[in-house]
């Protein structure tokens, strides 16, 4: 493509959805190319959705807070260490994107496609993710603290480590993911698919937290105690799989928090 036309039609872009570039100008064919590509997607993240800029691969650090990119195809695309807070990425579609060490604190992700997406070390307190496709996604060391998860599908997501204090994960699908060593104090786990999950070293489970959850013989608890604690609160369903009774279970003092014996 010709690097005028290609700017025409940036520009024509960038005046339609953000009315302060109409009053300064278009800029000139000269600036054409991987520099102006960074600042434009630095600068008017929108206009990702025309089919351009994933696939640049300059997005990496980018800031795109406050930005609206609901319904955006950024599959694939390279946003680590990107400040995306307070950023609507409603029904978004992030398979396979690289969002590592990203910042997304308050953002919208409902009903959004990250699977195999890599969000290790991402921090995303308060944001919501109800509804979300993590499958298969390296939420590793990530601090999803608050975080709204109700109804996500997590089924074999790596969250390794991961800070979940405080984070509702109600009917949520974790089967087969991977917990070990997540910090889990306050979340809420009720009715959560956790069918060969392991949550070996996971700390802060509490078994109130626990109500509806279904498991199964290849789940791996922190610990024997917590093993034999949900057990003797579960009734079988079938051979190998337990759900959690939903009563209200209030643990003693001083037995605290279920970590491994």
């Amino acid at each position: 493509m010709r690097a005028d036309s290609f700017l025409a039609r940036l520009w024509a872009v960038l005046t339609r959805t953000d009315p302060v570039f109409a009053v300064s100008g278009p800029p000139e064919p000269t600036t054409a190319g991987a520099r102006l590509w960074s600042t434009v997607n630095r600068t008017n993240p929108v206009f990702l959705r025309e089919g351009r800029g994933a696939s640049e691969g300059t997005l990496r650090g980018a800031d795109l807070a406050d930005r609206d990119l609901s319904g955006a195809d950024l599959r694939g695309a390279r946003l680590g260490r990107s400040d995306l807070t307070g950023t609507t990425l409603l029904g978004a579609r992030l398979s396979g994107a690289d969002l590592n060490h990203a910042i997304l604190n308050g953002a919208d992700l409902r009903s959004a496609d990250l699977s195999g997406a890599d969000l290790s070390g991402a921090t995303l307190h308060y944001s919501d993710l109800i509804g979300v496709d993590l499958r298969r996604a390296d939420v590793s060391d990530a601090d999803l603290s608050h975080t709204d998860l109700r109804g996500a599908d997590l089924t074999g997501a790596t969250l390794t480590g991961a800070g979940l204090t405080g984070a509702v994960l109600r009917s949520a699908t974790l089967e087969g993911a991977d917990l070990r060593g997540a910090v889990l104090t306050d979340a809420d786990l009720s009715d959560c698919d956790l069918r060969g999950a392991d949550l070996s070293g996971a700390e802060g489970l509490m078994l109130r937290n626990l109500a509806g959850v279904l498991w199964s013989d290849a789940t791996r608890w922190p610990g024997p105690r917590l093993h034999a604690t949900v057990a003797q609160h579960s009734d079988p369903l079938e051979s190998g799989l337990y759900r959690v009774r939903g009563e209200e279970v209030e643990l003693p003092v001083e037995q605290g928090p279920l970590v491994p014996a």
